[in-house]
């Protein structure tokens, strides 16, 4: 029987913290989403990091092998080292430099490559792939992703949800800049309620 896959989500508004969104909270208790290396790669896929193909070659050279188990370590280690970054950035701190060096150390593979396709629309567009040589070069497009968020968007617009509860981080797109939630259908639901249940019943309230 196979295992059912992970239900990753994506309220990051950039592919490097949707990567630190793969590690939530469940009742207070941590959760990896990144339980194998199935979902490593699932997960590159669905984020648009990889397509099918290199998905489909990724599982086939190293799935249920070493290379694998390498390769999903050094996945937990570099979102380890993003929602460093993420919190600093989320707390207005300098960014930890031993993480530059790791996601310094990804770019230098050398593994992304740029092709340039037709296109029906435009005549011609430039798409980003993965020369996959070795398990670590999948890591690769999320090193780009921590390049971008680092030199392209705002670090002041990075947040932690409001909610105590919850342990996920976002790019603040709003143009005020007044997201506080993950996700308002979620975190800011459940605050909402326990902050009415605490206008209507004076003592200890359910978060």
């Amino acid at each position: 029987m196979s295992r059912r896959p992970p239900s990753f989500v994506f309220v990051g508004n950039h592919r490097a913290l949707d990567f630190v969104n793969t590690e939530v909270a469940a009742e207070g208790v941590p959760r990896d989403l990144l339980a194998g290396f199935p979902d490593l790669v699932s997960w590159l896929e669905r984020a648009g990091a990889i397509d099918r193909a290199t998905a489909r070659t990724a599982r086939g050279r190293w799935g249920g092998r070493r290379g694998g188990d390498v390769a999903l370590a050094d996945a937990r280690a570099l979102r380890a080292g993003l929602r460093r970054l993420a919190d600093a950035a989320a707390h207005g701190q300098p960014i930890p430099r031993d993480v530059l060096g790791r996601v310094n150390a990804l770019l230098g593979r050398g593994a992304s490559v740029v092709r340039v396709l037709p296109d029906a629309a435009s005549g011609f567009v430039t798409r980003r792939g993965l020369r996959l040589e070795q398990p670590g070069d999948l890591l690769v497009p999320l090193a780009e992703a921590a390049a971008d968020l680092l030199c392209q968007s705002d670090l002041g617009r990075v947040r932690r949800c409001a909610h105590p509860a919850c342990v996920l981080y976002f790019l603040d797109g709003t143009k005020n800049g007044t997201r506080r939630w993950c996700d308002m259908r979620t975190c800011g639901n459940r605050a909402n309620a326990a902050a009415y249940y605490r206008r209507h019943h004076p003592g200890p309230a359910l978060a």
